[in-house]
């Protein structure tokens, strides 16, 4: 059995709130740094990049609205658990509605990805991008 201060169940409701949000800081995270440096660590560590119809690099906005259509579905169990009252007796069929849509979103976009002929995925086609090697001189260092 847990201590008695463990027990969110007895917080402050504003306190469950920010440990909520807490949960939910490493994708907050990734998005401010995708918005800032619009680059991932793994997009550096494997050399490639996203670019604009131009060929240069997109807005931080365009960056961040394509990472929040990319990782739509951690993004809808988040807003699950920020707005969704586990109380009601409806929550767990509105959780498992919001799952099934991720995933048959995901599967799309998968599809799409696949079948194009640019092999781009719906989050490039939406905000204008493409992933390319990243040729330039600092990529190899």
């Amino acid at each position: 059995s847990s201590p008695s201060w463990v027990s969110i169940g007895t917080a402050h409701p504003a306190m469950v709130t920010l440990l909520k949000i807490c949960n939910f800081l490493p994708i907050i995270c990734y998005t401010i740094l995708i918005y800032l440096w619009r680059q991932s660590i793994g997009r550096n560590l494997m050399h490639i990049r996203v670019v604009n119809q131009y060929g240069m690099q997109p807005s931080g906005k365009k960056m961040a609205i394509r990472s929040a259509i990319r990782m739509q579905f951690p993004l809808v169990i988040m807003c699950r658990m920020l707005f969704i009252d586990p109380a009601l007796g409806s929550a767990d069929v509105t959780l498992a509605g919001l799952v099934v849509l991720s995933m048959v979103l995901l599967l799309l976009d998968i599809a799409f990805m696949l079948v194009y002929s640019l092999s781009s995925s719906v989050h490039d086609l939406v905000v204008g991008t493409h992933v390319v090697l990243d040729t330039s001189s600092k990529a190899g260092s």
